[in-house]
């Protein structure tokens, strides 16, 4: 199995990057979106040492604008 390498957007709130997370898992068709389960996003916002929230994008569908913005690490 292939390792993945991580790769971050950063997000001022909570609120924003879980907005990303929810746009990805919708996109994903995760169960939770057609009330048939519970997995909602691929990836969870978490918060980084400066107070800003990160999500792992790795395996995103990033935007072009999303892809010029994008970080190796948080």
């Amino acid at each position: 199995m292939e390792e993945i390498t991580p790769i971050y957007l950063v997000y001022t709130t909570y609120q924003e990057a879980n907005d990303r997370a929810d746009l990805e898992g919708q996109q994903m068709n995760y169960s939770y979106w057609s009330n048939s389960g519970s997995t909602k996003h691929h990836t969870s916002p978490f918060e980084t040492s400066d107070g800003k929230w990160a999500l792992n994008v790795a395996e995103y569908q990033l935007s072009i604008a999303e892809k010029l913005v994008k970080k190796s690490s948080v």
